[in-house]
């Protein structure tokens, strides 16, 4: 068989994983839900969630999901900051999709992008706790850095892969909050409901 053969024989729906010439198929798009709330593009379910973990955890691409983004869904702002990147996943993953996802928005809205405004004091995983366990930890999660005191007086959002409870984008607000940003508005690409 010629290499093009073998490309649409191989080609399959980033969403079910099945056989597609698309990278979503036609049932996929029907059941990607946009987030009824301004927490989060999409809700974290079906399709969505198959994309956003094979995005984390096997470097495939998140542009089926990025490309179904409408600017006008996105908030105007002056300045993007992603969640900062817990050390140990990083690590184990090699990337940390919440750069990739500001690097969108920002492109996408015409943002300026700061990926070091905060700093993660609490390399604790938070996965898999629930939003007592979050809240209850005695350390905050994330601090302003320097950068921070150029924020002040501009537009900024936070942005982050999933919202599971919104314990992490409320602490990173509150981090630029106490460094004197006060507009700081915050997006997750999909939210868990």
């Amino acid at each position: 068989m010629g290499f093009l053969t073998n490309l649409l024989r191989d080609a399959r729906c980033a969403g079910c994983g099945h056989a597609s010439t698309r990278e979503l198929c036609a049932d996929c798009i029907d059941t990607l839900e946009h987030c009824p709330t301004n927490e989060a593009l999409f809700i974290y379910d079906g399709p969505v969630q198959h994309i956003v973990l094979r995005w984390k955890d096997h470097h495939d691409s998140c542009d089926p999901l990025l490309s179904r983004i409408s600017p006008e869904l996105l908030p105007k702002v002056d300045i993007v900051v992603p969640v900062p990147p817990s050390f140990w996943r990083t690590l184990r993953r090699g990337v940390h999709p919440p750069d990739d996802l500001a690097r969108f928005i920002a492109h996408a809205v015409g943002a300026r992008l700061s990926p070091r405004a905060l700093r993660r004091l609490d390399d604790t995983p938070q996965m898999g706790k629930g939003a007592r366990a979050r809240r209850a930890r005695e350390t905050p999660l994330f601090a302003a850095t320097s950068r921070a005191r150029a924020l002040r007086g501009k537009r900024v959002l936070i942005v982050d892969d999933v919202r599971t409870t919104g314990t992490t984008l409320r602490e990173a607000e509150l981090a630029l909050r106490k460094a004197g940003v006060g507009d700081v508005l915050t997006l997750a690409l999909a939210a868990a409901l």
